[in-house]
């Protein structure tokens, strides 16, 4: 069991959460505003974009909170946006939004947030893998890489919709000094050819 009041992690992981369980656990991170609470992992359960808008919300309050790690489940375009909305201006540095059911609407969303100069400070591991994100999305999110997700190490596309044409973005945004400190680019598994990675090899 975890103890809001004490612990620095929640693990919800595998046990049928949903909206109306992460509205619960909103209300009540938003009533008792946890000083030691720095982690959220609530992977393999059944939240929407309601669910994780909701704990996006009262985790934004949190004075430690630095990760959020709810991968498998269902999030779509609406839930992204609303991480880009709550969490931006937080220190979180690691956001894992792997197997969700997002596409490119959502990673722009995500985009639009990243070149404000307060956004995503702290930001170093951001995986959007296994999801419906294609060309347009990755497209957004290159073009705010130039200015903005400075921090970023660790940047996961794989498993995804991405295209020659979704590389070339990401080529050319690094040609132009996107991501300078990043030091993983996932991108396997997706619907390129060996032109695609020899762009990509050759930025």
């Amino acid at each position: 069991e975890t103890s809001l009041a004490t612990d620095q992690v929640i693990h919800m992981t595998d046990q049928n959460v949903k909206d109306a369980d992460c509205a619960c656990l909103a209300k009540a991170l938003k009533a008792m505003r946890p000083i030691n609470m720095k982690q959220i992992y609530l992977s393999n359960n059944d939240i929407g974009d309601d669910g994780c808008i909701a704990v996006c919300e009262a985790a934004k309050e949190l004075p430690a909170f630095d990760l959020f790690y709810i991968a498998r489940n269902q999030i779509g375009d609406a839930g992204v946006a609303g991480v880009a909305q709550h969490l931006a201006k937080t220190n979180v540095w690691q956001l894992v939004l792997t197997e969700n059911k997002f596409g490119d609407a959502g990673v722009k969303a995500l985009a639009e947030s990243g070149p404000d100069p307060a956004a995503w400070p702290a930001l170093r591991w951001l995986f959007l893998d296994s999801s419906e994100v294609g060309d347009k999305g990755v497209e957004a999110l290159a073009k705010a890489c130039v200015t903005g997700f400075r921090a970023v190490e660790r940047l996961a596309l794989q498993d995804c919709k991405l295209t020659n044409k979704g590389l070339g973005h990401l080529a050319r945004a690094i040609g132009a000094g996107a991501l300078p400190k990043c030091e993983y680019l996932y991108v396997q598994n997706n619907n390129f050819d060996v032109d695609g990675k020899q762009l990509l090899r050759a930025a």
